[in-house]
């Protein structure tokens, strides 16, 4: 026998005598939130540490292009 539903449905019931309604209305604005600032700071590393080895592959290859 599968005690689960009975489990969430006691849940639910101590959850509404309580008055903990279900406050989940901006839980996932706040994870995506999280992980864009996640992505954000991986790009920001990134290009810190990269940064320059990035412009000057660049500017090799602009130089190669205009004087061939």
């Amino acid at each position: 026998m599968d005690i689960t539903p009975l489990i969430t449905l006691l849940a639910t019931r101590i959850r509404i005598r309580l008055g903990w309604h279900d406050r989940e209305n901006g839980q996932a604005l706040i994870e995506y939130s999280l992980i864009m600032v996640l992505v954000v700071c991986v790009i920001l590393v990134t290009l810190i540490v990269l940064g320059n080895q990035v412009r000057n592959t660049y500017c090799n290859i602009a130089g190669a292009v205009v004087n061939p």
